[in-house]
This record gives structure tokens, sequence and C-alpha cells, in this order.
């Protein structure tokens, strides 16, 4: 009864070549992960790992990375490359510095 004309084996070889095609693809991007890991390739850093995991885990805490923080890693680049020590300035800072209050979230 069933009636197999080119058409139909062209669509059922197209869906198929398709559906392996997706799987080799998501199976390859998954090992270039894990080579990647391997590697230690730096090309993530640990702030920008933690905001990628925390944006789809409810119990993970993003990572504050405001204004203050790029001024003060810019600031510890500045003395590093001048070869002085910016861990006495920012033990100063730190201390003059009111402790951040956490955002309340509304529930």
């Amino acid at each position: 009864m069933t009636m197999l004309d080119s058409n139909v084996v062209t669509g059922v070889a197209v869906g198929v070549a398709g559906f392996g095609s997706g799987i080799a693809l998501a199976y390859f991007a998954e090992n270039q992960i894990v080579r990647a890991e391997q590697r230690g390739s730096d090309v993530l850093s640990d702030s920008t790992k933690a905001k990628m995991s925390a944006m789809f885990m409810e119990d993970e805490v993003m990572p504050e990375t405001g204004l203050d923080e790029t001024v003060r890693r810019m600031e510890e680049a500045l003395a590093k490359a001048k070869g002085e020590d910016a861990t006495e300035e920012k033990k100063e800072e730190e201390s003059e510095r009111p402790a951040k209050v956490p955002k309340d979230d509304g529930w």
C-alpha cells in the first residue's frame, strides 16, 4: 500500500542527514570545550565563567563587576607595569569604603 517514490526517499534522506549532522555538530562542540579546558585556555576569565553559570543557576551568585572593580583592576595593571605595589593602596581604600549591601530582589 505504501509507495516509495523519489520524493519520499529524498525527504527521508535529507531528514536523516540533517539529524546526523546536528548530532555530529553538538558532539564536536562539546569535545572542543573539553579540549580547551585540558589546554588551560584563558579565553574565558573566571568572572565570565561565573557569570555564565550564574545565569542559569538559582543558587549561584553573580559576581559583582561594577565600575569600581574595573577601575581597581586597571590601577593594579598600571602599578604592575610601573613596578609598584598596589596592595598597600588597595588596603587603605577598602578600609575607607563602606561595606556593600546586597540589592533586594523584591521577594
